[in-house]
Order: structure tokens, then sequence, then C-alpha cells
């Protein structure tokens, strides 16, 4: 688990890069050529990562709750 106390500024993507991060991974979903199994533990990781960011900066809101609802 990651620590806000060790985080910089830079290393958080702001609602914009992640809504476009979460498009992107649904897209390897629907287009890669590895196993489902790989690549759906790919995108569950980044998934994770995205929960992350949007928890830590205290995003909420309709497109927070959506981003949620898709993951």
């Amino acid at each position: 688990t990651i620590s806000s106390v060790h985080v910089h500024a830079s290393d958080i993507r702001p609602l914009p890069v992640l809504q476009d991060t979460l498009a992107h991974l649904f897209n390897l979903l629907e287009s890669s050529d590895q196993p489902f199994e790989v690549v759906h533990e790919f995108v569950f990781d980044r998934t994770r990562s995205i929960r992350q960011d949007l928890s830590m900066q205290n995003i909420s809101g309709y497109e927070a709750v959506d981003m949620y609802e898709q993951m």
C-alpha cells in the first residue's frame, strides 16, 4: 500500500489523465492478443493504481463514481 507521506505531487495523475488511462486499459481488454488471464491481471493491477490516485486526491463526484463503477 502506498503511503501519502512518500508521494510527490508529480507522481499523482489528475482526473482527466485517470479517465484516459482507464479507457485505454479497457481497450486493452478488448484488443489484446495476449490470453485474457494475463491481460486481466495487468488491468486489475493498473486499476488499483487508479483507485489509489482517486483516493489520495479525495476525488469525488459523478466522474469518480462512474470510474469506480467501471472498475
